[in-house]
């Protein structure tokens, strides 16, 4: 096992890990297994049952990098014409997860001992699915069109009630931390689209192809600032998604290699 351990430890295993990363899930596809899910159980078997990879600085990266682009993407998917237009239903839905919420909440504060904002933590842990999970595998679940519209909206609905909810549950240790976090979250929102009509109009006619690659680095740096802010990179990383929605017309090569990165 040591053996193995070192193996994998090498750059030939690194190079065999993203192999079968990138190309096994989606032969398995052919079963109809979403390449999502078997990404995740490849890790899963590789961490705990084999026990590679653990405390690797290249992995922790490469993982922060694909926290970010799942998220990056969640974000630019998330249409909120289609939330308005179906918002009684999204609307319903949201109020059964905060039920859920609510009751796995007092489930831990009573059976687990834990305090009220770990267990808050812990009940969004436990029900908040992976809307990039979701939108990653949802061409595989032979769903119609308004089924697909249906799911879609319902799980970025989820997505943003439960990032708002861990903001909030996070910075709420005192007043002045959320207030300070609150100031800057909303500089964030205010900034991100002049950084974006900025690089469209200077940067993007000079730079062809260029407007996918500074998404992914602005999604990166948001992501770095809502973690110093004591938040998790997937805060950021949607943010700057949802922000960026609104300029996929003055941005017209996110949009086409987002679609080439998709399922």
């Amino acid at each position: 096992m040591d053996g193995v351990r070192q193996f994998f430890s090498s750059e030939l295993g690194y190079i065999v890990m993203l192999f079968a990363l990138f190309i096994v899930p989606r032969v398995l596809q052919r079963w109809r297994l979403p390449s999502a899910v078997t990404a995740l159980g490849l890790g899963a078997a590789a961490g705990m049952g084999f026990g590679l990879f653990a405390e690797d600085p290249t992995i922790h990266f490469l993982a922060t990098l694909g926290i970010v682009a799942l998220f990056l993407f969640a974000g630019l998917e998330a249409d909120t014409s289609l939330l308005r237009r179906e918002a009684r239903i999204v609307l319903q839905h949201l109020a059964l997860r905060l039920l859920l919420l609510a009751g796995a909440t007092f489930a831990c504060l009573y059976l687990l001992g834990l305090s009220a904002r770990p267990s808050l933590l812990v009940a969004l842990a436990l029900l908040t699915p992976s809307t990039g999970f979701i939108l990653d595998s949802l061409d595989k679940f032979g769903l119609s069109d308004s089924e697909r519209r249906s799911v879609k909206s319902k799980a970025i609905a989820t997505e943003m009630l439960a990032l708002v909810i861990l903001f909030f549950t996070l910075q709420s240790a005192s007043a002045v931390r959320l207030v300070l976090a609150s100031v800057a979250l909303v500089t964030m929102v205010l900034v991100l689209p002049l950084l974006f009509r900025t690089f469209a109009r200077w940067v993007a006619p000079y730079a062809p192809k260029s407007e996918f690659a500074f998404l992914l680095m602005m999604a990166i740096l948001a992501a770095y600032g809502t973690r110093k802010l004591g938040v998790y990179y997937l805060v950021g990383a949607f943010l700057v998604g949802l922000l960026a929605r609104r300029f996929r017309e003055m941005l017209p090569g996110a949009a086409a290699e987002e679609s080439c990165a998709g399922p």
